[in-house]
């Protein structure tokens, strides 16, 4: 990381950005790991969702069980297309997105993604529970 980060400015780079984070997720560096995620998801009875959940991999919705469980590998590994999901959600119709947990750092991505869409953070269980009732 700091060899490229020397090299990045030469080569037309107009920033860089450290970011603080607890593993290479999301890269090729975790390939290690995606046997034992592959094997241990093997063990675990998936259920297709009751509606459509979109893949960070390829920004297409999954709907049933198996396809669930190999994104889930896949992600580990791939890039994320979050611009390009919320796009697929977009012209499929969503208005209003819901990120669940602490900090605020995809609702604030959605200011530029989804313009003119209600994105909101919550992160306490009163938060959630309040959801349904608002």
């Amino acid at each position: 990381i700091n060899r490229a980060a020397e090299l990045a400015p030469a080569r037309g780079a107009k920033a860089i950005v450290r970011l603080s984070v607890s593993g290479a997720f999301h890269s090729p560096l975790m390939k290690p790991a995606k046997d034992g995620l592959h094997a241990r998801l093997e063990s675990v009875e998936f259920h297709s969702p009751r509606f459509p959940v979109y893949s960070n991999v390829d920004a297409l919705p999954v709907c049933d069980a198996d396809s669930a469980r190999e994104r889930l590998i896949r992600q580990l590994t791939a890039p994320v297309r979050w611009a390009d999901s919320i796009s697929a959600m977009l012209e499929n119709g969503a208005e209003r997105f819901i990120e669940v947990g602490p900090g605020k750092v995809l609702t604030g991505l959605n200011r530029k993604n989804a313009r003119g869409s209600e994105s909101l953070s919550i992160g306490e269980l009163e938060e959630v529970v309040g959801l349904g009732q608002g």
